[in-house]
């Protein structure tokens, strides 16, 4: 036999071997065929229905994974049983989250269900006895958490949160103190509140500032409401050098705040504009 002969005849029983697929274990019942299932309990293989159903009634075996199978002896865990256990975790997660997210669901939905309510009642009790338009912001919107305003049926009052925003410096401080800001309140009071308590504000420029009107905001500045243009007469309207839908007006913080605030437009709640005596004369401009 030739070199050439003998180089072909070692190649083609390397490529045989390289070629030759690994042999699958046998059915451990039948010890025929190849196996092709596994049970999940007692991890006997099988290769058919036959051999599954046989290998159940030999063995007394219902084909269910144990979840809570303990391991007491190191050399029984394997990996067999180390991926048991990483599947029951997963699954476990799986159903919490799952509940959670059901529980979640269902909370918001009863949740948007009641506000929804509460809202339109609310709009209602406005529009009706404060000639005020009120709009809410969407759930999802930080004002809409913020806001605790509601209507009182036994006093027959309405609790507002109230904001002040200081125009000059473009910062805001947030009234949620329902227990004194209802509607039967002047804004005298409302800012007399604000410097009993100025201790519970964490704005350091807003501190500043109430330091250095020694106990009185409106030595520096005046207070305005927006209000809806609609509500001026033409001739009112003249008056001013350009607007659009809205218009400030400076406040009387002697008038309670039901006063204030009837037929105007409100968004989620009360909003007053505190304004330098250096800067009003730039309003409706």
């Amino acid at each position: 036999m030739s070199l050439l002969g003998k180089k072909t005849e070692i190649s083609n029983f390397e490529e045989g071997e390289i070629n030759e697929k690994p042999q699958k274990e046998k059915c451990q019942i039948c010890k025929l065929n190849e196996y092709k299932y596994t049970c999940p309990k007692c991890f006997y293989k099988t290769c058919s229905v036959q051999c599954v159903k046989s290998h159940k009634k030999r063995f007394g075996c219902d084909g269910q994974r144990d979840k809570f199978k303990k391991v007491y002896n190191q050399n029984d865990y394997n990996e067999k049983v180390f991926f048991r256990d990483m599947k029951f975790l997963s699954n476990t997660i799986n159903d919490v989250n799952s509940t959670n997210r059901k529980i979640f669901n269902l909370t918001e939905d009863l949740y948007s269900k009641k506000q929804n309510k509460m809202n339109k009642n609310f709009k209602r009790i406005l529009k009706k006895f404060r000639e005020i338009n009120y709009y809410k912001c969407p759930l999802i919107m930080s004002c809409n958490k913020l806001n605790k305003s509601y209507y009182d049926p036994q006093s027959k009052k309405i609790f507002w949160t109230i904001k002040l925003i200081f125009l000059d410096l473009n910062i805001n401080h947030i009234f949620s103190k329902i227990e004194f800001d209802d509607e039967e309140n002047s804004l005298d009071t409302i800012l007399k509140y604000l410097y009993e308590h100025k201790t519970e504000i964490s704005n350091g420029e807003i501190l500043k500032i109430l330091n250095e009107t020694n106990n009185n905001l409106l030595n520096k500045y005046e207070i305005y409401i927006k209000k809806n243009i609609n509500q001026l007469s033409l001739e009112e309207k003249q008056k001013l050098l350009h607007y659009n839908k809205y218009y400030y007006e400076k406040c009387n913080t002697n008038i309670l705040l039901k006063d204030l605030l009837k037929g105007n437009d409100i968004y989620e709640f009360p909003e007053f504009y505190l304004i330098s005596n250096s800067e009003k004369n730039q309003i409706n401009k």
